[in-house]
């Protein structure tokens, strides 16, 4: 007699008065065994005579029968992928869905399991559980603006939310900046493998006006004989003046400095340089520049430093008077700087963006600048071979990564450092000419270079 590891077998006697079962010493007519051995019954009928059994030998049938399943691959995927899941061998298989054969394809979510027999033997596997995740939406790309974008000019593409995000200029962040003209797509990801892609956003490339000239109508030096002077734009579709003026002309009846910001018929602008007036003494400081901190894109939650570079007294474009001011949105902004009284020059613009990181997750580049390690980078502008220097006083590891504007790594060196100095060089020559950033990232502390390559 023979039965599976785990399970028994029922011994029945003859009938009779009763009934002595060895080993054991049971005393009814039947029992149930669970272990091997040879067993015999002593049975008396009601005579009171007794008669004992022939041994009856019980025996376990093969080994543990309980399945094992594998999966062919992750058992978490896309809809409209699959997983092949195989039972360990048996004589013959019952699946949960019903199949009968070794493997079955999955492509839905469920819970999976298997009943296998050897022989009269049987069992049934741990349940495997199958996410077939939901796939995201196609992603939509909003535009800050016009996609016709006016040279020089910059523009914030940004996907609709996900939990990852790889654009066709191969930057992770949820918004990219661009200045190029092309054709930019975004997959947005809502696991490791599953994605939508989004339709396509094409950008041009306007060309701006001609740069304006400013002509006077007389003498530029003020005085009780000349007490205004007429300053006109050459033609334009639009004008603005730092006065606020939106006329070809303006009559100009204080000292100063003069500029007419011109807007051409394809909406693009130029500046012109700027016209100083002179009067009561008044000779216009000159024009100031505006100097930044880091990066002028940098991601939502940061914020960026512009400092005047002539010190006097100031007003910026969003009413503040002092020399620097601390930025966290995207916009343009112009200072002007004064030496006395309305004796004032005016800045050229400067635009910074913040752009949105990656939801749920670190950016892939962050734009946090921490001024620990001082490196030197030169020649710069450059056009050939970038040298960086940069000095430490112990070895460990450290990363010198090249961004473009967007944030898109563009080179990437990991080393150890030497104690004393360090000089690493980067091949530039097949780069695009423009604006880049050059980040030293030593000790999980940051520094960043602006770079220009010509």
């Amino acid at each position: 007699l023979k039965f599976c590891p785990g399970g028994n077998v029922t011994l029945t006697a003859n009938s009779g008065s009763a009934y002595l079962w060895t080993p054991g010493g049971q005393t009814s007519r039947s029992i149930t065994v669970s272990n091997a051995g040879s067993y015999t019954v002593k049975v008396t009928n009601s005579n009171g005579n007794s008669a004992v059994s022939s041994a009856a030998v019980v025996s376990t049938s093969g080994t543990g029968t309980t399945p094992t399943i594998s999966a062919s691959g992750p058992i978490s995927f896309c809809p409209g992928a699959s997983v092949t899941l195989t039972s360990s061998s048996a004589s013959s298989y019952l699946w949960s869905t019903g199949a009968t054969t070794r493997s079955i394809i999955v492509t839905s979510s469920g819970s999976y399991k298997v009943t296998t027999t050897n022989g009269i033997c049987s069992g049934t596997s741990s349940v495997v559980i199958v996410d077939a995740v939901s796939g995201p939406p196609d992603p939509i790309i909003t535009v800050n603006g016009s996609l016709n974008v006016c040279q020089g000019k910059i523009l914030t593409l940004t996907s609709s939310a996900a939990n990852g995000y790889l654009w066709s200029n191969g930057s992770t962040t949820r918004s990219i900046v661009v200045s190029a003209a092309g054709n930019y797509s975004v997959k947005a990801y809502s696991g490791p493998s599953c994605f939508a892609e989004s339709a396509a956003k094409t950008v041009t490339i306007l060309a701006a006006p001609a740069k304006p000239t400013i002509s006077a109508s007389g003498s530029i030096i003020l005085s009780s004989s000349n007490p205004s002077v007429v300053l006109t734009s050459s033609v334009a579709n639009e004008y603005s003046w730092t006065t606020g003026a939106s006329t070809k002309s303006i009559t100009a009846t204080t000292e100063g400095g003069y500029r007419v910001t011109v807007t051409g018929a394809n909406g693009c602008e130029a500046i012109s340089n700027e016209v100083a007036i002179l009067a009561n003494g008044c000779t216009p400081p000159p024009s100031p520049t505006i100097s930044l901190s880091g990066p002028s894109v940098f991601t939502t939650g940061q914020s960026i430093v512009l400092t005047a570079n002539i010190s006097g007294g100031y007003r910026w474009s969003n009413g503040a008077t002092t020399r620097s001011i601390t930025v966290s949105s995207s916009g343009t902004y112009t200072v002007r700087t004064y030496v006395k009284g309305g004796c004032f020059s005016t800045s050229l613009p400067v635009s910074v963006t913040a752009v949105l990181a990656r939801e749920g997750s670190s950016a892939n580049t962050d734009l946090s600048i921490e001024q620990t390690t001082q490196f030197n980078v030169y020649p710069n502008p450059v056009n050939d071979q970038l040298n960086i220097k940069f000095n430490q006083v112990q070895s460990t590891n450290f990363s010198i990564k090249l961004l473009d504007v967007t944030g898109r790594e563009i080179q990437s060196i990991e080393e150890t450092t030497t104690v004393g100095e360090n000089q690493i060089q980067m091949d530039v020559s097949t780069l695009p000419n423009g604006i880049y950033f050059a980040f030293l990232i030593c000790n999980d502390q940051k520094q960043v270079v602006k770079v220009v390559v010509e």
